[in-house]
């Protein structure tokens, strides 16, 4: 097994000591093979194609508007599926000079950089937001590679992102009743009764759930129970040899032409693509 590398910013920025931005294009059979951070975070987004980021022992999945934010702590590298393409920008620095970001200005919330979950933060851009981060992105290009300028488009991302982090007025925390019923929710038997049995566990009509939903999580009842049908699909696709029409019909979808279209508009991809180049990357 080759040793994992450790890479420091001086390695990938010799001549600035404050940001280094570069966009990459990987296509198979070229990926960036796994790799640590000695003294540098960085962060990335997605302009173009598809692909996985390898991340901590798990798999994020890439597509057009992904955006990740690395903590030198993790342990990462890119794959791509055959035929596919995947264009991202990434922006580095060292972790020195957000230090004491945390403190100053989210009250030392654990998010971003900062965050203790075992996965980087990953979020999705939509085509607006994406637009407003390519026009961030240009100018930070064209700006001298100052601390200045870097900071100037972190607090702009941040603000972007999550308003709450730096206003201090975040989002009320779920209902007691909303968190256990979503967390049931992850039972198989449960989400593929679909919206009515999410209001149920809630203790509520289904319209209200609905008002509850989109108040805390800005989504339908239907949108939640879909993403656990789609994520325990993918992973009976990974680390099963079932049939694709035994784990929809399981996950609650009667019709195998909707499965695959709400499948393939969350993954990039088809469920039998989705499994060929899941379970070959295992086998690698």
């Amino acid at each position: 097994m080759r040793p994992l590398l450790h890479f420091r910013f001086r390695d990938t920025a010799p001549t600035t000591p404050f940001f280094h931005v570069i966009r990459h294009e990987f296509h198979p059979p070229r990926g960036f093979h796994i790799h640590g951070h000695e003294d540098f975070a960085e962060l990335f987004w997605v302009e173009r194609g598809c692909g996985q980021h390898l991340v901590n022992g798990a798999i994020q999945e890439l597509r057009r508007g992904s955006l990740v934010w690395v903590r030198r702590r993790d342990v990462h590298g890119f794959s791509i599926d055959a035929g596919k393409r995947l264009t991202i920008v990434n922006l580095s620095f060292p972790t020195a000079v957000i230090d004491d970001w945390g403190a100053r200005y989210f009250s030392g919330k654990e998010l971003l950089f900062w965050g203790q979950n075992p996965l980087p933060e990953h979020f999705h851009c939509p085509a607006g937001m994406m637009q407003k981060l390519q026009r961030l992105s240009q100018e930070l290009g064209e700006c001298p590679q100052t601390l200045f300028h870097l900071e100037w488009f972190l607090m702009n991302l941040v603000h972007l992102l999550l308003p709450g982090g730096i206003h201090e007025t975040t989002r009320a925390p779920l209902p007691s009743n909303l968190t256990a019923a979503l967390e049931k929710l992850r039972e198989p038997s449960r989400f593929a009764q679909g919206p009515q049995e999410l209001a149920k566990l809630a203790g509520c009509s289904l319209q209200h759930l609905n008002r509850l939903l989109r108040q805390y999580l800005d989504r339908s009842a239907g949108e939640v129970v879909n993403q656990c049908r789609l994520d325990y699909a993918a992973t009976q696709l990974q680390l099963t040899n079932r049939t694709i029409l035994d784990i929809c019909l399981d996950c609650g979808f009667q019709n195998l032409g909707h499965f695959y279209q709400l499948f393939k508009k969350r993954y990039q991809t088809t469920p039998r693509q989705f499994r060929l180049g899941r379970q070959r990357l295992i086998r690698s």
